[in-house]
């Protein structure tokens, strides 16, 4: 993708928010904070000098490779702290079902078969 087209893409994102971040609890793709400084239950961050929004795809797990061919409606206007928080706790939550994983395998590889054997 150009550089031009990238910030057409940019643009129309934040365009649709208005210059602000999109993060809301009740809706997907956001940072899981309930209790956002000011405004309650939905961060209205707005992008500023200095404080650009990110750009991101709705689905977290959806990797960069899938992410630059994603059109405007699958993407996100997030602030620094939004974006930082919601990935942070993506990252958590797959680290912690990649461990439950590994201990059920590693449960199953030690698992003894006790049918047919008598004592």
């Amino acid at each position: 993708m150009s550089p031009l087209a990238g910030a057409a893409l940019y643009a129309a994102v934040t365009g649709r928010a208005n210059g602000g971040c999109e993060c809301a609890h009740d809706r997907p793709g956001g940072c899981g904070r309930l209790d956002h400084p000011v405004t309650g239950r939905w961060c209205h961050q707005s992008a500023g000098p200095g404080v650009p929004l990110h750009v991101t795809p709705v689905d977290p797990a959806t990797p960069d490779h899938t992410a630059v061919t994603l059109g405007p409606d699958e993407l996100l206007a997030l602030c620094r702290a939004c974006y930082v928080r919601r990935r942070n706790t993506h990252r958590k939550t797959r680290e912690q079902q990649l461990a439950a994983e590994l201990a059920e395998r590693q449960g199953a590889l030690f698992a003894l078969d006790t049918e047919g054997i008598t004592p």
